[in-house]
């Protein structure tokens, strides 16, 4: 049951702290953000360092 209500007080923190974000910068960042890190798992399983 713990497990469950952390899980629920982190997710309304990462939630309200993203959407805070968004609403101060637009979402070109976070689109940015994303497809960087998407490349760097992309690359990341390619040369076999994750798999």
């Amino acid at each position: 049951a713990i497990g469950f209500v952390v899980s629920f007080i982190s997710g309304l923190f990462v939630v309200r702290t993203m959407l805070d974000f968004v609403a101060k910068h637009g979402f070109t960042p976070f689109a940015w953000w994303r497809i960087a890190i998407g490349v760097i798992g992309l690359v990341l399983l390619g040369t076999g360092v994750v798999g």
